[in-house]
């Protein structure tokens, strides 16, 4: 007997209070929004709808165009650069770390497309990082960091779900590894 998929909108409490709408579909959790917005409703009716119309999987929204990774570091950059500040306006200290995880994606990947960027990948830059002796906790947190520039990319930019299957297979790889 075929497994039932959960479809119902659904909400879940997290720490600062606020409650997170989410929909388990295909033994994957998608968050949605704020529970109870209309964005969070819409969101909702709309991936459910686009998985009913693949057969029950999900299909990637948005394919990156033709962008070096040295491009989007740059695009990245500019963003960063208005979105961690302060309140007074001054940056944020998390600049400092956007800056020091772009070297290394740049001087190694800067010329390859950035939808090519996937797992293999990933797991090279992490190794430059190691090879430049950070720390295991450091380079954690820049992996992260590369994993926001891509889905930044993907989801605000070119109007993807969360970010390319390459990422996503790329996110499971380095989670299922050690630095």
């Amino acid at each position: 007997m075929a497994k039932k998929i959960s479809r119902t909108y659904r909400r879940q409490r997290i720490k600062d209070g606020k409650d997170q709408a989410f929909v388990e579909l295909g033994k994957k959790r998608h968050y949605l929004g704020t529970y109870g917005t209309k964005e969070s409703k819409e969101r909702y009716h709309r991936l459910l709808a686009d998985f009913e119309a693949n057969g029950q999987v999900l299909a990637p929204l948005g394919k990156m165009p033709d962008l070096t990774v040295a491009e989007l570091g740059a695009a990245f950059w500019r963003h960063a650069q208005t979105f961690y500040r302060d309140a007074d306006g001054k940056p944020t200290s998390t600049l400092g770390g956007i800056k020091l995880v772009l070297r290394p994606l740049v001087k190694i990947y800067g010329s390859s497309l950035a939808r090519n960027f996937g797992p293999v990948a990933l797991k090279v830059v992490r190794q430059e990082m190691v090879k430049l002796g950070w720390c295991r906790t450091s380079i954690n947190s820049q992996v992260g960091v590369v994993r926001r520039v891509f889905r930044w990319a993907n989801v605000s930019t070119f109007g993807g779900r969360s970010g390319s299957v390459a990422m996503a297979a790329a996110f499971q790889a380095i989670n299922s590894s050690s630095a």
